[in-house]
């Protein structure tokens, strides 16, 4: 007889087409571990001799290349790493006797080296613990690891021989390794039947530790479900898995990078969706153990890191990312499931502040969304001449150019050709109107650690250079008084000079620099929100960090004053969480109504309705800004190092942008907010 029919020639191709395809998305999952591993050697090789200087460096043996990360990239890593050994370590402080074994298993365990570094630790501690590890992962992989360990003296010093011989079972030809403390598994996690053999080759006895670190992320829910029911039938069982969630949707600037990155990889994130928050990972796991707990990364780094391994890791590098790292951690849970009751976060979080109500009457819209001239991040705006002027900032490098926006019905940029002594290139720094013909612009910071002095004045198309401020300042703030005088606040170093006062001001008259005396208390804020009411002569500060280790983020709106003889008059008007905010802009609107945009919260991730918010300064009342959903979903706002500048008849606000972890840049868009005044 010929071949078969055409029908079962068609099945067999579709098969051989899906087959291919599960091929190739596996193959793409395997290359996430490559990105990973040498990102974890960039946090090892930097992070170990500041923080544990007593400790091996393990990476090194299975990366054959040092590439060392940015900033953002590596506390992301370091942060990730460092919550799943202090839960592994927890679990293994809270067994139920000294030599109980504990057995750990690791599910797409990658290239990691957490086995070495836990058998090491204990040997040096002198601590008798019974730990047994079992490495699960491709074949492929685990083969090229196996050759790794191998060729490592240290490693093989710590994990003995392979008593494959010694130790025969039914599933032996899948245990590529086999010694008394150590076990490399070949198993792909979609074959569960095969899992569940693995299983049963364990200890009842023991205490078992599964690990998942963003390795069931890329199965099916359905698949990656079946692993953890499975793993929870089994006595003395805990779960740890560190996986994405998306807080405020899969539109959020993050989130969009984020979910583009793994997709274009080849290697799709398919569990964050059925899953996107913390309370929906809590009822998935709730389906298979009695006791579960979880908190974002960045709730874990206020809750579980100490003060003291935060200014150790303070010490490691240069760092002015604190915004980008708020928001990576806010996309990343950890999970710890067991049925015996346990648990090790504190069991009140934080509160989540909450509006009253929505105000309408403000409106945002996107008025440029794709100009690579405001595609940079810490720049300044003003505006001057009927025109918003934005300088410096950082794209790929920090520039010095000067663009303006035009405000009409069109939103034109260009850069302007200038005259005079130019600035140099910079971001941290402000512009701040002085007349309707100059602007000023201070300070600043070439690398995060050489804050800038020097001082200019913009005036027909013409830098020129004005007298150094004392001290250096950074992500300070700055507001006009009346005609001739600029307010500066904030932004000093916390080392600074003694005798430097947090308010300084500038007489555009006399040309000098005046530190201000202080009647009242406020801390030296980096990154608030400044605004002054020339009718009423009160201005407002909200928001801002006061130190650059925790951060201690403020949650204050203070109120100042200018009185004579060179003083300013603080008074804390109103304490909330709304407030608590690093990097937002504010301006004062009709009806007492002060406008709150942006910034990034250590509480929550900002959404789509509280990102801008107003609050009633007589009624202490916050309404929400809804952010409309085309705007949301087609070019949301990045308000990360954007600045805002106050029209005749609107808000402008450009700039902006941020790293996403190790899934590339964003940047804003240039969005309009327009607004009339309030119906009572």
């Amino acid at each position: 007889m010929p071949g078969g029919s055409k029908g079962e020639d068609l099945g067999k191709q579709k098969f051989v087409k899906a087959k291919n395809r599960e091929l190739y998305h596996d193959k793409q999952v395997q290359g996430t571990n490559d990105y990973s591993i040498v990102s974890k050697r960039s946090v090892e090789k930097l992070y170990t001799s500041k923080l544990n200087p007593e400790c091996h460096e393990w990476f090194k043996h299975v990366v054959s290349e040092d590439r060392r990360r940015s900033p953002s990239i590596n506390r992301g890593y370091w942060i990730r790493m460092e919550s799943i050994r202090r839960f592994v370590d927890n679990i293994i402080e809270s067994r139920d006797f000294l030599d109980q074994k504990i057995s750990i298993i690791n599910l797409g365990c990658g290239y990691d080296t957490l086995p070495f570094q836990l058998l090491d630790f204990y040997k040096k501690q002198r601590h008798e613990v019974n730990l047994e590890f079992i490495d699960i992962d491709y074949p492929d992989l685990l083969k090229k690891k196996l050759q790794l360990v191998k060729s490592s003296e240290e490693m093989m010093s710590l994990i003995g021989d392979d008593n494959m011989n010694l130790n025969q079972n039914n599933n032996s030809d899948i245990y590529l390794f086999n010694s008394n403390n150590y076990k490399l598994v070949a198993c792909d996690l979609k074959n569960e039947k095969l899992y569940e053999q693995i299983l049963n080759d364990l200890d009842e006895a023991t205490v078992k530790i599964f690990i998942s670190e963003v390795s069931l992320a890329y199965m099916k829910p359905e698949h990656a479900d079946n692993i953890i029911g499975y793993s929870s039938k089994i006595p003395n069982s805990h779960f740890l898995i560190l996986e994405q969630i998306l807080p405020c949707g899969r539109y959020h600037f993050f989130a969009q990078k984020m979910l583009y990155h793994f997709a274009h990889l080849g290697s799709p994130l398919n569990c964050v969706e059925t899953y996107p928050s913390k309370e929906q990972q809590i009822s998935r796991f709730g389906q298979f153990y009695s006791t579960t707990e979880v908190r974002d990364l960045f709730e874990i780094w206020n809750e579980l890191v100490d003060l003291e391994t935060k200014k150790n890791v303070k010490e490691v590098e240069d760092f002015d990312e604190w915004e980008e790292f708020i928001v990576f951690c806010q996309h990343y849970t950890l999970l710890h499931a067991n049925n015996r009751g346990k648990y090790f976060y504190k069991l009140n979080t934080p509160e989540v502040p909450k509006t009253e109500s929505v105000d309408r009457s403000i409106n945002i819209r996107t008025i440029a969304s794709s100009d690579n001239l405001l595609k940079k991040k810490f720049s300044s705006a003003c505006f001057l001449n009927n025109e918003v002027l934005v300088f410096g900032g950082a794209f790929q490098t920090r520039v010095n150019d000067l663009v303006s926006i035009s405000v009409g019905d069109q939103c034109n940029t260009k850069v302007i050709h200038v005259d005079g002594v130019i600035p140099k290139a910079r971001m941290g720094h402000t512009l701040t109107e002085i007349d309707d013909e100059s602007c000023i612009l201070i300070g600043g910071r070439s690398s995060p650690s050489a804050l800038l002095r020097d001082t200019y004045i913009f005036k027909n198309n013409e830098w020129v250079r004005l007298p150094d401020i004392k001290e250096g300042r950074i992500r300070h703030s700055c507001v006009k008084v009346n005609s001739s005088q600029i307010l500066i606040f904030g932004g000093l170093k916390e080392d600074h000079v003694i005798d430097s006062s947090v308010f300084m001001m500038y007489d555009s008259i006399k040309n000098i620099y005046v530190d201000m005396k202080i009647q009242g208390s406020i801390p030296n804020l980096s990154s608030c929100g400044m605004c002054y009411d020339d009718i009423s002569n009160i201005g407002y500060i909200c928001g801002g960090m006061s130190n650059d280790i925790d951060p201690q983020v403020n949650d204050a709106l203070y109120t100042f004053e200018m009185l004579d003889d060179n003083v300013v008059k603080i008074d804390l008007a109103f304490k909330h969480a709304q407030f608590q905010r690093i990097g937002p802009n504010i301006s004062l609107l009709s009806g007492g109504r002060l406008l709150i945009v942006g910034g990034v919260s250590p509480l929550n991730l900002l959404n789509q309705y509280n990102t801008i918010i107003t609050y009633n300064i007589e009624n202490q009342v916050f309404e929400e800004v809804e952010v409309g959903s085309e705007v949301w979903k087609n070019s949301p706002p990045l308000f990360i190092g954007f600045s805002m500048a106050k029209t005749p008849r609107s808000l402008i606000c450009a700039g902006g942008g941020a790293v996403c972890y190790s899934f590339g840049s964003a940047y804003s868009s240039t969005y309009e907010l327009s607004y009339t005044d309030k119906e009572h």
